[in-house]
């Protein structure tokens, strides 16, 4: 079992600060124009010039398995090309399995993927009395979905967690309950509404009965490929999905719901994706 890092990948390693060679004021449509002595040191010939280089800050997320660990030190939440990089202190854990490292994980604009389309197949794993509860639906097969025994595709989810198949590929996630409660709508996915999501914050800090289902898209391997892609920072919402009306109906449906739901929803998949309505 092998965690992932979210780690942006660079188009280039350094940015490189340009040098003025002539006077600012010099409108920048001029084709051409007299070099200044006090920039350059001469008129004419070859001047010594030094490189200004500034290497880039990397923002970085972690990930257990296909959940988005929140609240990571500050010290490991970002860091500096070619300086220290700090993981969090906490090992991630996994009943059966042994930690053997952190694991790059490139992100992926999920807006641009395909959201018109249903999907094929879904794998969900809520928790039953803290213990896994796998649900699994094909749509070929079966419009109620099917109980399932915790092996095969249910080997790399946890318990909150869930995936869905579509012809292009595979999209991951996990869930939240929370006391947070959301549109009442569970189909009005759109901008004129700001109640369908919320942040990991306000998620934890709600006070009362954690009954409300969230969702969140945390992974996306295309179809024939073994890499796992994390979502731009602008996908990592979560999404609103019903009122279970208690915590323990949370805890036994949010993940089968959300899973359910993005597969057969657009309108699910597009808030998801981060896609503008």
């Amino acid at each position: 079992h092998t965690c992932s890092l979210l780690l942006s990948f660079l188009s280039t390693l350094f940015v490189f600060s340009s040098v003025s060679f002539a006077d600012p004021n010099i409108a920048p449509d001029t084709n051409s124009a007299d070099c200044k002595n006090s920039t350059l040191e001469t008129y004419s010939g070859t001047s010594n010039l030094n490189a200004d280089w500034e290497a880039n800050t990397i923002n970085l997320h972690w990930y257990n398995n296909n959940t988005l660990m929140e609240n990571v030190p500050s010290v490991s939440s970002s860091c500096e090309y070619d300086s220290t990089l700090t993981p969090p202190a906490t090992i991630p854990t996994r009943t059966g399995y042994t930690f053997t490292g952190w694991r790059v994980r490139p992100t992926y604009d999920f807006s641009t993927l395909t959201t018109s389309q249903d999907g094929q197949t879904y794998y969900a794993v809520d928790n039953l009395n803290g213990e896994k509860l796998c649900i699994n639906y094909n749509s070929g097969n079966s419009g109620t979905g099917d109980t399932a025994i915790c092996d095969g595709e249910f080997r790399e989810l946890n318990i909150y967690e869930w995936k869905v198949n579509f012809s292009w590929g595979t999209i991951y996630g996990s869930v939240y309950c929370s006391a947070k409660s959301g549109n009442t709508n569970a189909y009005a996915w759109n901008n004129a509404s700001s109640n369908w999501r919320a942040t990991y914050n306000e998620l934890q800090s709600a006070n009362g009965v954690k009954q409300y289902c969230w969702c969140q898209a945390t992974g996306y391997k295309p179809s024939g490929s073994n890499t796992l892609y994390g979502p731009k920072v602008n996908s990592l919402t979560w999404i609103f999905r019903r009122d279970d009306t208690s915590e323990d109906s949370c805890n036994q449906n949010c993940a089968s719901q959300c899973a359910y739901h993005v597969t057969s929803r657009s309108g699910l998949r597009k808030a998801l994706f981060g896609v503008t309505q």
